[in-house]
């Protein structure tokens, strides 16, 4: 089983999906939540808050892919959310998955 995570991160909300995919490449249906951007101060923060809310840890995902609306230039995001060195906390949480 191989487990995926996928978001938006936007000014109001982030929007995030777990999906499992089968050893015969069959896809589970995923699980989807939405989180108000503002009640994080990070991307680690608020993927963190949905590993636990989909009742897994950080060592039974596989990889994390998440879009962001605007430009992110030296490790930090010009987006409306507050969420602050958004690539830089993005590759930690992909170095804990693995």
């Amino acid at each position: 089983m191989v487990r995926y995570i996928a978001g938006d991160v936007g000014g109001t909300n982030t929007r995030l999906i777990l999906v499992e995919v089968g050893p015969n490449g069959q896809e589970s249906k995923g699980i989807t939540k939405r989180y108000a951007s503002s009640d994080f101060k990070s991307l680690d923060d608020v993927v963190a808050l949905f590993i636990k809310d989909v009742g897994l840890s950080l060592g039974k995902v596989d990889a994390l892919c998440v879009a962001v609306a605007g430009p992110v230039t030296r490790g930090a995001d010009d987006v409306t959310c507050n969420f602050t060195n958004l690539v830089r906390l993005s590759f930690h949480l992909i170095f804990l998955f693995r």
